[in-house]
């Protein structure tokens, strides 16, 4: 009997190119089977998405977590199959992070109202902005915040991504000469927020066991991630960016400042979406 899958006749139904083999050279489609339509076909294809799944992103956590940096070299080294893509990585874990912040009181990328009229860089401004919008629409400060509040939290679980590219330009302009591509910054910066969105639910949620009131001292909290943070990128600096001793230091405590200044930042862009949108 004749083998389909060499005939040089059989052509690709997406491309049109001549097929030698199972899967098209031009654009990796793959010979339609009639087999590939049966019921049990279709539920072991089902199963094993996945149990890709958690192969891929349990691996994925295991080593973001206890190695610094050894995902975003696996990644620039070209090792990649074995683990989840760093974007779609990063998505599963913001989701994750949105399902379990509620049960820690304290959200890191979420502020309030009363935060950004209060406790921010630009608050001066912010209040401004809100006084003259609630005096225009002759609305309570009340009402307004719960609107405000309401739209926030939606904005801030799509709008955290602008985190990463802000953060990898400041990585960049600190390590191009080690790593000359924006790229390897971005995946390296993509990698470094999804440990913060673990590390930080963690904390919040261990604190609030313990003693919930800490929760409310900024200056505590802020002290501990910056102190986690610092371990974690003292280790994954020197791994992917090859620096070493008192400049692995200074870059690893720049790194962690980095990100308070872009999450200040970000806030600011998450309240002036969030101003133009109520």
């Amino acid at each position: 009997m004749e083998d389909n899958s060499i005939n040089p006749e059989n052509k690709c139904a997406s491309c049109g190119k001549i097929l030698y083999g199972k899967y098209c050279s031009q654009c990796g489609e793959k010979i339609t089977d009639p087999k590939d339509l049966s019921l049990f076909k279709f539920i072991s294809q089902t199963l094993d998405i996945f149990s890709n799944f958690d192969s891929k992103f349990f691996r994925s956590f295991w080593y973001l977590v206890s190695r610094p940096g050894f995902l975003t070299l696996e990644y620039l080294s070209g090792r990649r199959i074995n683990y989840r893509k760093p974007l779609q990585f990063f998505l599963i874990i913001n989701i994750l992070y949105f399902f379990i912040q509620p049960f820690t009181i304290l959200n890191v990328f979420n502020t309030n109202l009363d935060s950004h009229r209060n406790e921010q860089m630009y608050s001066k401004i912010a209040g401004q902005m809100v006084s003259e919008k609630i005096s225009i629409e002759n609305i309570s400060l009340q009402d307004y915040g719960a609107k405000f509040n309401s739209t926030i939290e939606k904005l801030s679980r799509s709008l955290i991504l602008v985190n990463i590219p802000i953060y990898a330009l400041i990585v960049f302009a600190l390590s191009f000469r080690k790593r000359k591509y924006f790229g390897e910054s971005l995946i390296f910066s993509i990698h470094i927020y999804s440990f913060i969105l673990i590390i930080t639910s963690l904390i919040l949620f261990i604190v609030r066991l313990l003693d919930p009131a800490v929760l409310l001292n900024d200056s505590i909290m802020t002290a501990v991630i910056f102190a986690v943070l610092s371990c974690y990128l003292y280790i994954a600096s020197g791994r992917v960016f090859a620096f070493r001793g008192i400049n692995l230091i200074i870059k690893s405590i720049i790194f962690t400042a980095a990100f308070f200044f872009v999450l200040a930042i970000y806030r600011m862009i998450l309240f002036l979406v969030t101003f133009y949108s109520t």
